[in-house]
């Protein structure tokens, strides 16, 4: 009896190539022709962009920051507002890579809780 391959056989191992954390910047100059040309100028580094500005969208701290608001180790009046519209501009980013890769579905429930939550700390 004849036997077709499936994904359940065993097969070699392919490996993605995870890229560069480096990036190569490049600006604009005139040759000697007068031709616009790239040429290197330094290089950014990718990770540490990333790493930047985990802390400020990580939901997780948000919390925490209006859990030592509530506990009364913060002062409430000091940055509600900031804090409010931080949750808010984290809430649009989030929404933003949502809709790079699924659908709409139960998005709306998280606005609903960001907003109310938004409102909630401009009132404390």
């Amino acid at each position: 009896m004849m036997q077709f391959k499936t994904a359940f056989d065993p097969h070699g191992r392919i490996f993605a190539n995870p890229g560069n954390r480096k990036r190569q910047k490049y600006r604009t100059r005139y040759n000697d022709i007068g031709q616009l040309e790239l040429v290197p100028n330094g290089q950014d580094d990718i990770y540490d962009m990333i790493q930047s500005h985990a802390e400020s969208v990580d939901i997780d701290t948000m919390f925490g920051v209006i859990k030592n608001v509530h506990d009364g180790q913060q002062n409430p009046c000091t940055d509600k507002r900031a804090l409010a519209e931080a949750f808010e501009i984290w809430y649009y980013e989030y929404r933003r890579q949502w809709h790079k890769i699924s659908r709409e579905s139960e998005l709306y429930r998280i606005g609903e809780l960001i907003f109310w939550l938004a409102d909630y700390i401009r009132e404390l």
